[in-house]
């Protein structure tokens, strides 16, 4: 984009004897191009607006400003150039772009020093790594921050030791990087987000958690002054209706997992420091990730408590029933180690991933294949429901800040109200079956 000064410019004078029209594709194509010197067809839509056509040279798309009492012009583009979000300049996009303008000169700031500062504005791709350095490693939760890695498309996984190579057919991951990337974080319209979160849409939960990545990461850009304040495109991009999964172990099926936790154990096909984690999971109710990061320092058998400095909803006592603390008491504690479920590296927990490579085998030999590790921590809460547990007790053992968390249980408890209801009905019809006694006559005999 140029500056430009006044209106003194030969040929520009008469510019205003034009009636202004709407700008269109067709109009401007239509606009015939002088032998010499130069017209602006101004728009009727925004006044400010319009197109110059000069004697040699391509139609350029133009917005008016003032300002400390003079007048400028800033060239938008040349009408069919690619814009910066890859779109070809056309009345519209151009119209956007003045409105742009028109908006900082009505907020204070010189729109030519906007603009040069404009020049400096980074890509979405080269604005990831700082949005996760200087805000979100500083506010948020570790696990988070992974997970927002992968979604950015910035996480290098480490291939672990003994694991196999990952086939040359598997489908690429998409990320938000690979889409959006290389947009300028100012040039990321609404339509570019919905585009992006409609290409999603086979994964609806993780095609919203990328467009609240997104949004958050646009509203720090605002607050860091790389972006208008108040223009975050993600405003109105509807987000997918999530179905929630829910998948809970029968009786029949831990039974089976029990089975298959004992064979694996006397085979000593996996460690088994993977199976007493599995186990913990089973009988806590707890996430992965707090089990994973436990240290005997954190555990208590006496009092029956682990009490975790930090967790997703931040400090947490878990309660280690019977079973638990039977388990934590017969595993090896490693000298160097504080972690309770020990790694293959020293000093360090078994990893996520190496817990999920036992749970495989431990449903694989229970044939329970649809059952994530996740899913354990729902059976615990829908035996506790079904057990006649109240929803502010199962909320306080899963660790729910709220109870609209735990209120996706309530439904598994009404077999105890049922049972609940039937006792209180037989104890009325019994009571209506009695005799009733005799009334006494209080009519006196004359």
């Amino acid at each position: 984009m140029q500056e430009h000064g006044g209106d003194r410019r030969r040929g520009v004078r008469g510019a205003t004897g034009r009636q202004p029209r709407r700008l269109t594709v067709e109009i401007v194509k239509a606009l015939a191009i002088p032998e010499r010197g130069e017209y602006v067809q101004w728009d009727s839509e925004q006044p400010a607006f319009g197109v110059r056509v000069r004697a040699g040279c391509r139609k350029q798309y133009v917005v008016r400003l003032w300002t400390g009492g003079r007048q400028r012009w800033v060239s938008i583009g040349a009408h069919g150039d690619v814009a910066p979000d890859g779109r070809p300049w056309t009345p519209d996009t151009a119209r956007a772009k003045a409105l742009e303008h028109l908006g900082v000169q009505a907020s204070g700031r010189d729109p030519a020093e906007a603009r040069d500062l404009g020049k400096l504005t980074p890509t979405l791709a080269e604005f990831a790594p700082r949005y996760l350095a200087d805000y979100a490693e500083a506010h948020k939760k570790p696990r988070t921050v992974i997970e927002e890695r992968s979604l950015l498309g910035l996480r290098v996984p480490k291939k672990p030791e003994g694991a196999e190579e990952a086939s040359p057919s598997k489908k690429k991951q998409r990320t938000i990087l690979a889409a959006l990337g290389p947009l300028k974080l100012d040039a990321v319209t609404t339509a570019h987000v919905a585009r992006f979160h409609l290409s999603w849409r086979d994964t609806p939960t993780r095609a919203n958690r990328a467009l609240s990545l997104l949004s958050h990461m646009f509203t720090m850009g605002e607050r860091w002054g790389l972006r208008v304040a108040g223009s975050n495109p993600c405003r109105h991009v509807d987000r997918f209706k999530e179905t929630k999964r829910e998948r809970f172990l029968s009786a029949a099926e831990l039974a089976l997992v029990g089975e298959a936790i004992a064979k694996l154990k006397k085979a000593g096909a996996v460690t088994p420091y993977g199976l007493a984690a599995v186990q913990l999971l089973i009988f806590t109710g707890a996430r992965a990730g707090e089990v994973l990061g436990l240290k005997w320092e954190e555990v208590n058998l006496e009092a029956g408590t682990a009490r975790l400095p930090d967790s997703k909803t931040g400090a947490k006592t878990i309660m280690l029933p019977a079973p638990a603390r039977k388990l934590l008491k017969d595993l090896p504690r490693i000298d160097g180690n504080p972690h309770v479920i020990v790694g293959g590296r020293i000093g360090k927990p078994l990893t996520l991933w190496g817990v999920e490579q036992v749970w495989q085998e431990v449903r694989r030999g229970a044939g329970i294949e649809d059952v994530r590790l996740h899913d354990l921590r729902h059976s615990f809460a829908s035996v506790a429901a079904a057990s006649g547990q109240s929803l502010p007790v199962i909320g306080a053992l899963l660790g729910h800040t709220t109870a609209e968390t735990t209120k996706r249980y309530a439904h598994l408890s009404a077999d105890p109200l049922k049972a609940a209801s039937d006792a209180v009905a037989e104890r009325l019809a019994a009571a209506m079956k009695l005799k009733p006694a005799k009334r006494r006559n209080a009519k006196r005999s004359a």
